[in-house]
């Protein structure tokens, strides 16, 4: 999926929005299947709230950066450069490969 976003063509300000949109939701969808948790109904304070007894502090704090960003473009409709669009999804995929270990040695220890 983020190889698709990756040539995503963002266009105006609306497409920019969407592209950050999409990229946590690509986030919280790997989530939700790795943790088993429903990350994409819930809030990014719930799903923190949640994922911190399983996530180290540093990502657990790369992943509320990532959410807080997105949940900033979505609702009080800011418009990033697409610069940091770009960047928004570079950074989703280096915390995904974090969350990835992470989650799949906690729910061994389960």
């Amino acid at each position: 999926r983020f190889a698709e976003m990756e040539r995503m063509e963002v266009g105006d300000a609306e497409g920019l929005r969407r592209y950050v949109a999409r990229v946590a939701d690509i986030v919280r969808e790997y989530i939700a299947r790795l943790a088993q948790i429903p990350a994409p109904r819930r809030t990014t304070r719930v799903t923190l709230n949640v994922l911190a007894r399983e996530l180290s502090p540093q990502s657990l704090d790369r992943l509320r950066t990532l959410l807080d960003a997105a949940d900033f473009v979505k609702f009080a409709r800011h418009v990033p450069p697409e610069e940091a669009a770009r960047r928004c999804l570079k950074q989703a995929r280096e915390l995904s490969a974090e969350l990835s270990a992470e989650l799949a040695d906690e729910l061994q220890r389960r």
